[in-house]
């Protein structure tokens, strides 16, 4: 028997869960409280819309700072490679930069929006726009429907693609946490990521609008460091930015949240701390007509000169002979271990994206179903997964949208066990190729004959 399917948000997620459950048989009825599917991605500017990136598993696996292991399954059934022949398919060809950062080769976001809405027209997919839904319906055990204008809709099963937290003028709102709550979940607080961070220390002055490509970064909370990762930085007004914070950005936010956060910045990565000072020992016993910044500008931009000066107190005028043991040690924290302090993460109005979402410990990986509530499955930034800057976010709203849609779309219970969903999900999108998308299962105009789901 067909299945029917609602999905309630038309974002990135919500879109592939929509084409792979259409793809899979059900009748599918895509819920979106804007006036227009996928507003998200039209709004993504023309050079930021990161599909996807041509790396493999393990690279992706090592640009998610929350929830990697929990999208290990997602990211093997639908990778890089499937990803690229699923949008050749909708009629989005593609671009990859020298990040290895796969983006439209022209039309922009607006293009795979259009590519999205012309293709899940075709499938016989409903669009029930501006249709907020208010309630996921269940009889205590299992998903019987929602309620949409204060009517009960019937539906086999649910998909929840809500987004985030993150852009509220695009539609944001945390539905999908009411509705997770709602049904018994447990939802991490959500906290803003992918965002600016802002420093108590005014840089802006001496660096806003710098950058630099390689420096490794490290957090610290209450003076215990708890990671670093090596990567571009650049300065603001208020603070910094840059790919390394954007992905540090939501593990900021987190510790941030009662202790205090240190960002150490190591602008020398080229060479070690030890290396370092023996350097600087030699240059000071034998550097008699050089100063302090003839000297440490062979390992840092020039510019960086007049914060030397103003947080370390050592003018870059002086001899390097003449300076102290205490003046070369500050010398090496500036040039390895320059400290700022945390202020905050900008709020979820400027954010790009969500740290936090529904427990995914409480949802199945390898088919996107609740462990609570039968018939109800979640996709996308609704879910406790945070990707970086790079194509990874997005990405993993179309994995985990592909597992969900597959899964509720087959006709068959998904929950029979995991084993028996692997072998589904192997046949649908096997690892040695790409996922066979030219045949759909085409559902024809019966989507519209049906007057119960329909919205006016």
């Amino acid at each position: 028997m067909t299945k029917t399917v609602a999905i309630i948000g038309a974002g990135p997620a919500g879109m592939a869960a929509a084409y792979f459950a259409a793809d899979a048989g059900a009748q599918v009825f895509l819920y979106e409280k804007n006036p227009v599917i996928g507003k998200k991605l039209i709004f993504v500017p023309w050079d930021g819309c990161e599909l996807t990136h041509s790396g493999d598993t393990d690279d992706f696996m090592e640009n998610y700072a929350r929830g990697a292991e929990f999208i290990r399954f997602s990211l093997e059934k639908f990778g890089s490679k499937q990803a690229i022949k699923f949008f050749k398919g909708l009629g989005v060809e593609l671009s990859t930069n020298e990040d290895g950062i796969i983006s439209p080769a022209s039309g922009g976001s607006p293009s795979v929006q259009k590519a999205f809405e012309t293709k899940l027209t075709d499938m016989g997919v409903t669009f029930c726009i501006s249709s907020k839904v208010q309630e996921i319906l269940t009889d205590g055990k299992k998903v019987t429907g929602v309620e949409v204008h204060n009517l009960a809709k019937p539906f086999d099963r649910v998909i929840i693609a809500t987004g985030g937290a993150a852009r509220p003028k695009l539609g944001a709102s945390g539905d999908g946490y009411r509705f997770a709550q709602t049904l018994g979940h447990n939802v991490i607080d959500p906290l803003p990521a992918m965002s600016e961070v802002e420093t108590v220390e005014k840089l802006g002055k001496f660096l806003g609008g710098m950058s630099f490509p390689k420096v490794t970064i490290s957090i610290y909370q209450n003076h215990t460091k708890i990671l670093d990762r090596t990567g571009p930085i650049a300065f603001t007004e208020h603070g910094v930015t840059g790919n390394t914070i954007l992905f540090l950005s939501g593990i900021i936010s987190r510790l941030n949240d009662k202790n205090k956060v240190e960002i150490g910045i190591d602008i020398a990565p080229q060479i070690t701390r030890d290396l370092l000072e023996k350097e600087l020992i030699a240059k000071s016993a034998n550097s008699n007509h050089y100063s302090v910044g003839e000297i440490i500008t062979n390992y840092i931009d020039k510019r960086m000169l007049p914060v030397l000066s103003r947080f370390f107190r050592i003018q870059d005028s002086k001899p390097m002979s003449h300076i102290t043991n205490l003046e070369r040690k500050g010398l090496l924290l500036f040039l390895k271990d320059f400290r700022i302090t945390v202020k905050k993460v900008k709020p979820f109005h400027v954010a790009l994206y969500t740290s936090g979402g529904v427990d995914t410990s409480e949802v199945n990986p390898k088919t996107m179903e609740s462990n609570r509530i039968k018939g109800l499955y979640f996709c996308g930034e609704v879910l406790d997964v945070d990707g970086g800057p790079g194509g990874y976010n997005l990405h993993s709203a179309f994995a985990t949208g592909f597992i969900a849609g597959k899964s509720a779309g087959r006709r068959t219970s998904s929950r029979k066990n995991s084993a028996e969903n692997e072998n589904i999900l192997v046949d649908t999108a096997p690892e040695s190729d790409a996922i066979e998308i030219e045949n759909h299962n085409t559902l024809g105009k019966e989507t519209a004959a049906n007057p119960s789901n329909t919205t006016d």
